[in-house]
């Protein structure tokens, strides 16, 4: 009975211990959003984002390349895009009548303790007509959030909440879930231990050595297990979770490369600033402007 598939009002088949996972631990996390404007082309060279990115094109159009598969999405005027964290892409966007905008917002969502449930559905590479514009109507919305925490308030959390949920019931509206949903969150579940140890002690220095003594396996087995379970290698996971508390600090606080760096583990400014490049996209310094401005790092 706990395991039966449910049929949701858009046909979709889902596990319902899926469905109460998802119910008992979602979370949401904005972490940056802006609106890019520019009467010249935007290009950029191979990056890997760690979070995911949603990003409208309110006019313009482009394309981009995903290294790993060697597909190439092309977008245009009024259509939307959802770009998962942790994939190499390179971006080329052109202006049209001589201007490009694109909203943007950088978010992360998450079910026990670190899972994507993005992960769990099949999404087209590109959403148009009114799905994209109501997208992109929630996207609008989301970059008037107040962030600025002297006037944090209840109302402005539970606004900027709001909007997050509203914009994954549309995310996933009519999405066929993966045919090995079920295998991939229970895989992580599997981790979910070691998983919460990573979360609580990132400030400190973590090895993955001491991960697989915690495991009670090998190094070379748990390395093993845990990029099966997670897509990801220790070493780069506990970078991903640093850069993207990081892009909090970056995006909400006044804290300097160096005290960020040191709240988040790193072992110097310098090893912080490539890492963060390297996973991250940008420059901590220059993904801080974008939190403040409308330069888009998309």
């Amino acid at each position: 009975m706990h395991n039966r598939a449910v049929v949701m009002s858009d046909n979709v088949i889902m596990n319902t211990s899926i469905l109460k996972t998802i119910d008992e631990t979602l979370l949401f996390q904005l972490l940056s959003f802006g609106i890019f404007q520019s009467a010249t082309e935007l290009r950029t060279k191979w990056i890997m984002p760690s979070t995911d990115v949603v990003a409208f094109i309110q006019q313009g159009s482009g394309k981009i390349a995903f290294r790993e598969s060697g597909e190439t999405c092309s977008i245009r005027r009024g259509e939307a895009i959802l770009s998962p964290g942790g994939m190499v892409r390179r971006n080329r966007f052109l202006p049209e009548n001589g201007k490009l905008v694109i909203i943007w917002a950088h978010l992360r969502y998450e079910i026990t303790r670190g899972f994507n449930p993005l992960k769990l559905f099949q999404f087209p590479k590109v959403f148009k007509g009114s799905e994209a514009a109501d997208m992109g109507g929630i996207l609008g919305k989301i970059t008037s959030v107040n962030r600025d925490t002297e006037k944090l308030s209840l109302s402005s959390i539970s606004r900027e909440k709001a909007l997050g949920m509203e914009l994954l019931a549309l995310l996933t509206d009519g999405c066929e879930p993966k045919g090995d949903a079920p295998s991939l969150l229970n895989k992580y579940r599997g981790q979910s231990g070691i998983i919460g140890h990573i979360e609580d002690h990132l400030k400190e220095k973590i090895t993955v050595a001491d991960l697989a003594r915690l495991s009670c396996l090998s190094v070379s087995r748990f390395h093993r297990v845990f990029k099966n379970a997670t897509g990801r290698s220790p070493t780069d996971f506990i970078i991903e979770r640093r850069v993207q508390t990081a892009k909090r600090l970056l995006a909400t606080t006044s804290m300097s490369l160096s005290e960020i760096a040191d709240a988040t583990g790193f072992s110097s400014a310098y090893y912080f600033s490539r890492m963060f490049k390297r996973f991250g996209g940008s420059s901590p310094s220059a993904y801080r402007k974008s939190s403040s401005s409308d330069d888009a790092i998309f």
